[in-house]
């Protein structure tokens, strides 16, 4: 944390170099914008990629969106079936 504490980061999975998180549905909240902050900071640090699983299209171009108002680059995401 930018404090100096420590708190678990949660994936679902690794695929590869790149390190996985599986959404039902993407949502554009303070805690939610937290997370992806907390998970940026981890992928830095260990020099990864992360990939967002979302089931629909709809849901990409939302998580798609949200990445780039927080500009963040080294998330990508990709619609898999549930």
């Amino acid at each position: 944390m930018p404090d100096g504490s420590k708190r678990p980061v949660k994936f679902d999975g690794i695929q590869g170099d790149y390190v996985i998180d599986r959404k039902w549905s993407v949502v554009d909240r303070p805690r939610a914008r937290a997370q992806i902050l907390r998970q940026l900071q981890v992928l830095a640090e260990h020099r990864l990629i992360g990939t967002r699983e979302v089931p629909t299209p709809v849901q990409k171009v939302k998580a798609l969106k949200l990445l780039k108002q927080m500009s963040i680059t080294n998330i990508h995401v990709k619609v898999v079936k549930p």
